[in-house]
């Protein structure tokens, strides 16, 4: 009887060594999960971060790409403003200033405007009064037919056709008697 107890003991020693071995395997099976878990979750902030610069530099330079394109268009007016545009007449020609009221085929209706910056200047002084001039309406108006072909100087000095003009422009008309010889865009 007791030789069936120890050999009972013995079995139960045996049962529990093996039980305990299982449940070291399971803990470790579990410390490893738990290891792939937070690796896991480390790596998913990790991308989640990288998406998020992604992002935040692609914005970056968005912004940076417009603000660069509205300061570069804000340059180029400015530029354009500064730059004086000779207004080039000949004997018997005068300069007649207006702003466009409206435009029908190569027809248009104008305001006429005078300066108001002071005309006795020399020609030094006369690049910088025209950064400097301004226009007032005077009361009347017009309308006049442009000829096919007349030259259009835009404020950057280049020069194109008179599909060019719109309304509200500010132009100075190069005048033959009644007739348009060149237009300038003077505002």
């Amino acid at each position: 009887m007791v030789e069936e107890q120890i050999l009972e003991v013995e079995q139960e020693v045996k049962r529990l060594a093996e039980l305990k071995k299982e449940a070291k395997v399971l803990e470790e099976a579990d410390a490893r999960a738990v290891e792939q878990a937070r690796e896991k979750k480390r790596l998913r902030r990790k991308k989640a971060r990288r998406r998020k610069l992604l992002i935040g530099l692609i914005l970056i330079l968005l912004a940076g790409s417009s603000a660069g394109g509205y300061f570069l268009q804000r340059k180029q007016k400015e530029e354009a403003a500064n730059a004086a545009v000779e207004i080039v007449t000949e004997e018997g020609q005068n300069i007649l200033y207006a702003q466009i009221t409206g435009i029908q085929g190569n027809e248009i209706g104008y305001a006429e405007m005078s300066q108001t910056a002071d005309g006795n200047v020399s020609a030094d002084e006369a690049a910088d009064m025209a950064r400097r001039t301004s226009y007032i309406a005077t009361g009347n108006t017009g309308i006049v037919q442009i000829p096919v072909g007349t030259e259009v100087t835009t404020l950057l000095g280049a020069v194109t056709t008179f599909s060019r003009l719109g309304t509200d422009d500010i132009i100075a008309m190069v005048m033959d008697g009644g007739e348009i010889v060149r237009i300038y865009i003077v505002g």
